[in-house]
């Protein structure tokens, strides 16, 4: 059984249409999913959560702003689909609420 769902799983991927996400794009989405997890954390979950999404925050950010200074082609790629944007509209939105 697990044999024919791997089998189906794999014959699926071939058909997809959509190429395979660069590490940048998929590390940009869940640095972008991780600020949306804080922030729902800070309203409704106990501090320490609130604790372990900044330090997965700052984890994120850091491997990001390594990448990107040691690669121009990722810092290229990251800018031209709006990474920036997308980490300045997140500062924006947890403006209102304090790291601790």
């Amino acid at each position: 059984i697990a044999r024919v769902s791997v089998s189906r799983i794999e014959q699926e991927a071939l058909e997809d249409d959509d190429p395979p996400q660069t590490l940048l794009a998929v590390l940009t989405e869940h640095l972008s999913l991780a600020f949306l997890s804080r922030t729902h954390a800070v309203s409704s979950e106990t501090a320490r959560e609130t604790r372990d999404w900044d330090q997965i925050l700052i984890s994120y950010l850091a491997l990001l702003s390594q990448w990107l200074w040691e690669e121009p082609k990722a810092a290229r790629e990251f800018l031209e689909n709006g990474g920036m944007g997308m980490v300045s509209s997140e500062r924006g939105r947890s403006s209102t609420t304090h790291f601790s």
